[in-house]
């Protein structure tokens, strides 16, 4: 198709219910209006169509049901306001009982000075700009061209339970959307063969049915529809996909007379502190560590040196809460934290439960997001002799 000087009206067939989903719509609604991270699949879709630079003008046929859910998606979108990119004007008009229909109910609105026609499922949330530009300007002298794949699978003709064939795949391809067509051969396409609407799954299949020529395109990334369940549950774990981090920290402070024993933000009553620059709360320092570790951002000698005189004595709660905004600006949120007190005296029991709240309150975690453990060092080394606090800390972090 030579697609320079294009004039491209994209149809959005999205009046279906959803009846493949079964009894697991827990939304109560068709599923192109299912939320997908921070958009719902229609939205999605739509998205992508209006940032194509070669799209001038979208329809949208729905069923009168849904009327009110397209609107209100164009309204999160900004179209109500104005923002839209590329398309000059987007239409939303009833579409049908089958997507035949719909499809055939948008195509009568088509724009006269549009040269093609473009045609996207409404539950394919993979469809980006880029690809509907790679679609179009596909060469060829064809009369239309599809996004399609090889088939992969081996595939088998059956009679009943048995197979009766292994069908041969090396010419089969699966079709999905975009397609787009010249428009004039596709309304000659839907006047000839809409009567015999049941007979014909795409519009591909229309065009050829009238003698067109179409040719396939093979998509870079994936584009599938949200058909059933086990589709939906992939394509939240591809849209909303966040990264996961795990950072480690550790930290050992000397125990002496005439400082207090803080740890954890808690003061602990014993006649011995941590000697250290700051507080010498050695239980957030190795949280504090294991955050920076996690989000790669060093570790607490580099971000608070106990060279600089503005940290002597300081509240580590107060620092490990700066880190806390530092991560946040990078995008992370702090999951779940679990730590180790290396403790011989005093024991820790009637502290564990304040700490544990304490650290749930600083990094904004429920009790589901803190473990605490105390242990001793059964009389080895310096902690268990008393001599010192040693401590250690996992934290994970997300990002979106």
């Amino acid at each position: 198709i030579n697609m320079q000087n294009k004039w491209v009206s994209a149809i959005l067939p999205a009046a279906g219910s959803g009846k493949r989903m079964g009894s697991c719509n827990e939304f109560d609604k068709p599923k192109q209006f299912w939320p997908l991270g921070d958009k719902t699949i229609f939205e999605h879709v739509l998205s992508a169509l209006n940032a194509a630079e070669s799209v001038k003008e979208i329809i949208i046929a729905t069923s009168k049901d849904c009327m009110d859910e397209c609107r209100a998606s164009c309204e999160r979108l900004g179209f109500d306001k104005g923002l839209m990119n590329q398309a000059r004007t987007i239409r939303i008009v009833e579409g049908g009982k089958e997507r035949a229909d719909s499809v055939y109910n948008a195509v009568s609105q088509v724009s006269s000075e549009a040269t093609h026609i473009l045609v996207q499922d409404a539950v394919r949330p993979f469809l980006s700009a880029e690809l509907i530009e790679q679609l179009l300007n596909a060469t060829g002298d064809a009369d239309g061209v599809i996004a399609a794949r090889p088939v992969a699978p081996t595939l088998k003709r059956v009679n009943g339970d048995l197979i009766s064939e292994t069908v041969d795949r090396s010419e089969l391809w699966e079709a999905e959307t975009p397609q787009v067509f010249k428009k004039d051969l596709l309304f000659k396409a839907f006047e000839t063969f809409y009567s015999q609407k049941g007979t014909f799954t795409d519009e591909a299949s229309l065009v050829e049915g009238i003698g067109g020529k179409v040719q396939v395109f093979k998509p870079e990334h994936i584009n599938f529809k949200v058909t059933a369940p086990e589709d939906y549950r992939l394509a939240r774990v591809l849209k909303e996909h966040k990264m996961l981090r795990i950072g480690f920290g550790n930290d050992i402070h000397r125990l002496v007379e005439g400082r207090k024993f803080v740890l954890g933000g808690v003061e602990i009553d014993f006649a011995k502190g941590c000697l250290g620059h700051s507080d010498g709360d050695a239980l957030l320092h190795a949280v504090t560590d294991a955050v920076l570790g996690a989000a790669s951002m060093g570790d607490i000698g580099e971000c608070f040196p106990d060279t600089d005189p503005q940290y002597k004595g300081a509240d580590s709660v107060e620092l490990l809460q700066k880190v806390l905004a530092m991560v946040k600006e990078k995008g992370y949120e702090v999951q779940h934290c679990d730590a180790i007190i290396c403790l011989e005296k005093p024991k820790l029991k009637e502290y564990k439960p304040l700490i544990k709240n304490k650290l749930q309150e600083i990094l904004g975690l429920d009790e589901n997001g803190v473990n605490i453990k105390a242990k001793t060092n059964e009389g080895l080394d310096s902690v268990g002799l008393g001599e010192a606090v040693r401590t250690e800390a996992v934290v994970t972090l997300l990002k979106a």
